[in-house]
């Protein structure tokens, strides 16, 4: 599973969900540092700046460097097949937009308080990879960052193209709290079975 942090997060900000998942789901999970120094300044990361100009100029480098942790895994054997691709916030988008555009389809998909992807059109991206694959949504009904229609959104666009959505909307925020832990080690581990 490569597990992608958010913006402006540094990046072992997973370190400690991806552990918490470890000890309950039989997998291997990698979690890479997003290329860009956060504007805000180290230790923070991101995979491109908010604004939509410079997210369209800077995800391509984002997405070859998500690409080449997948080419590392792969080369160690991880058949591409296997990956799971997951983020939190700036995260999920990348989990997406590889998902969507992406050289392979992976295992499955977990999208944790995700949004519409900045910088691409909604042209550019082949919902139809989707079809019938595993993917986990979800997202505060209180997020001041990402607002929950956005979410919405993505459920309707993932199940039109025919995924199998998991959709767990919660009270809250821009967070991932204790029901999403569990319902994504649930999935996760209903994904691994599999």
């Amino acid at each position: 599973m490569v597990l992608m942090h958010g913006y402006g997060a540094p990046g072992d900000d997973l370190v400690a969900l991806g552990e918490e998942l470890s000890a309950e789901v039989p997998a291997r999970f990698v979690m890479p540092a997003a290329p860009r120094i956060w504007q805000g300044g180290p230790p923070g990361r991101a995979w491109f700046e908010r604004e939509p100009s410079l997210a369209r100029a800077q995800l391509p480098a984002a997405s070859r460097a998500v690409d080449g942790v997948i080419a590392t895994l792969v080369d160690e054997g991880v058949p591409a097949s296997r990956l799971v691709l997951a983020g939190f916030s700036q995260g999920a988008m990348m989990a997406l937009e590889r998902s969507l555009r992406g050289p392979a389809t992976p295992r499955a998909i977990v999208l944790l308080s995700g949004g519409a992807i900045r910088g691409v059109d909604d042209g550019e991206l082949d919902w139809s990879r989707l079809a019938n694959l595993p993917v986990f949504v979800s997202h505060g009904r209180q997020d001041p960052i990402l607002p929950f229609s956005g979410a919405e959104t993505m459920v309707q666009r993932a199940e039109a193209a025919g995924a199998r959505v998991t959709f767990v909307p919660f009270d809250g925020g821009h967070s991932i709290p204790p029901v999403v832990r569990r319902e994504v080690t649930r999935f996760l581990r209903e994904v691994v079975a599999r």
